[in-house]
């Protein structure tokens, strides 16, 4: 079991050093960067959904 855990912290580093960390630079995830600028918005609607999900 020892080898499939570090296999599976492995993938765990890498998907945060590629893909997480870098989530904002990379142009294929435009959506995810439209959807963090609107909720930013200061908009009472927006507002509430920050506290909810806080």
């Amino acid at each position: 079991m020892g080898r499939r855990n570090g296999a599976i912290a492995l993938r765990a580093r890498y998907a945060q050093s590629r893909l997480l960390a870098n989530w904002e630079q990379n142009p294929e995830l435009k959506p995810l960067q439209n959807i963090r600028d609107r909720l930013f918005e200061p908009k009472p609607r927006n507002i509430q959904l920050l506290k909810l999900y806080q």
